[in-house]
């Protein structure tokens, strides 16, 4: 499946965002407890909308998601149009490790001592599979004095990325579908200006 590029266009005027967990929960019919089992699944779902598109703007943005025909397409989307990295720590970072799972990421190639990622901040990487993947950190983490760290993340990592894989944390991407075959609609008002809202949800291939 070709995925597609996102078309340039002007930066949303808002944006909204949640991670959808995947669980099952348990409740004992005994004494009322309740377990709840997480399972790999967890997705972004990102919701932007533009208000004032100009004419071209606005004709790119129809013409690419009619192009996706409902669910059937998918393509490539970073939120960091309207959530730019705020850590001001430099280098270029890599993943310090193979077959890595859980909730941290291993990382290496920052400026030593720097601070290598402030909570909020978003990072991906392609895995083993050749699947990107879109992580947000989660608390404020800086890189030791040989430019190594150790990355709290959500979700936990689904397939780890091979060792030395470079992590993108300027222009991290992830790939998105439309949640059902309505393409989103398109609001045209004089003297013709776009106005449109894009819900998109992750989707794991």
């Amino acid at each position: 499946m070709t995925i597609l590029t996102f078309p340039s266009i002007r930066r949303p005027s808002g944006a909204s965002y949640r991670l959808r967990g995947n669980t099952q929960t348990h409740r004992s019919p005994l004494d009322g407890t309740v377990q709840t089992l997480e399972m790999p699944g967890a997705v972004w779902e990102l919701t932007v909308s533009w208000e004032t598109l100009n004419s071209d703007d606005m004709r790119v943005l129809a013409a690419f998601l009619a192009s996706l025909r409902g669910g059937a397409g998918r393509f490539y989307y970073s939120p960091a149009t309207w959530a730019p990295r705020r850590a001001t720590g430099g280098g270029s970072p890599t993943i310090n490790g193979a077959s890595q799972s859980g909730s941290t990421l291993a990382t290496a190639g920052w400026t030593a001592s720097g601070q290598a990622m402030r909570a909020g901040d978003w990072l991906s990487y392609t895995d083993t599979s050749s699947r990107l993947r879109l992580h947000m950190v989660t608390s404020d983490t800086n890189a030791n004095g040989s430019g190594q760290a150790s990355l709290p993340i959500t979700p936990p990592i689904r397939r780890a990325g091979s060792s030395g894989a470079a992590v993108d944390v300027a222009t991290p991407s992830g790939v998105f579908r439309l949640p059902d075959d309505a393409t989103p609609e398109m609001q045209v008002k004089p003297p013709m200006l776009g106005s449109v809202t894009l819900t998109m949800v992750e989707a794991l291939i």
